[in-house]
């Protein structure tokens, strides 16, 4: 059984929430380019790994200009 810890993929609601932005601007940042999006069966879902560097990236900057 696949666990929402585990897919490879999110629905945009779900990065929405992970990143606390609504999911209107998440669409919006996928026609524009800005976030990776596949359609599967007609639905989008943004790659896991993508979502999980993009917010380590955003806490190792957040870090460094703590120092």
């Amino acid at each position: 059984m696949v666990t929402k810890t585990t897919r490879e993929f999110m629905k945009p609601v779900e990065v929405a929430e992970a990143i606390g932005v609504s999911r209107t601007k998440i669409y919006w940042a996928i026609q524009r380019g800005e976030i990776p999006a596949v359609r599967i069966a007609g639905m989008l879902r943004i790659p896991r790994a993508w979502v999980d560097a993009k917010i380590k990236a955003a806490l190792q900057n957040t870090e460094s200009e703590a120092r």
